[in-house]
C-alpha cells in the first residue's frame, strides 16, 4: 500500500501506539511467559530490519534532500533533487510502518 503525504505519518502513530501497547503487555508475567514462548530467532531479525526501516527514515529526515551546497531554490535540479527525495522517504516510511505492523501481527498473535 502506497502511502502519500501526511498520511505515513499518521500510520506511524497508530503503529507506535500498537508497539506500546504490545511492551505493555510484556511487562506483565503473562506476556513475558508469551515473549519467551514465541519470540524466536527469525522474529528477532524481523525487529532488526523494523528498526532499521526505522531508523534509515529518521536519518533522512534528519538530513534533508542534498543539495551540493545550494538549496532547492537555487539548485538548477532543486525540485527533482525534494521530489525523489520526498518519494524516497515516503517509500521508507511506507515499508518501515508495513514491516513493523506484520511483527506487531505476529506478536499480538493475529499474523
Amino acid at each position: 500500500m502506497a502511502v502519500t503525504g501526511w498520511g505515513c505519518v499518521e500510520q506511524s502513530k497508530e503503529t507506535a501506539a500498537r508497539i506500546v501497547a504490545c511492551v505493555n503487555a510484556f511487562h506483565s508475567p503473562e506476556g513475558r511467559e508469551i515473549a519467551t514462548e514465541n519470540i524466536t530467532e527469525g522474529l528477532v531479525w524481523e525487529m532488526m530490519e523494523a528498526l532499521q526501516l526505522h531508523h534509515a527514515w529518521a536519518e533522512s529526515e534528519n538530513a534533508g534532500p542534498d543539495y551540493n551546497g545550494l538549496n532547492r531554490e537555487t539548485h538548477p535540479h532543486g525540485e527533482d533533487i525534494w521530489r525523489r527525495w520526498w518519494q524516497g522517504n515516503l517509500d521508507l516510511c511506507d515499508r518501515a510502518n508495513t514491516a513493523t505492523a506484520a511483527l506487531l501481527a505476529k506478536l499480538e498473535g493475529k499474523g
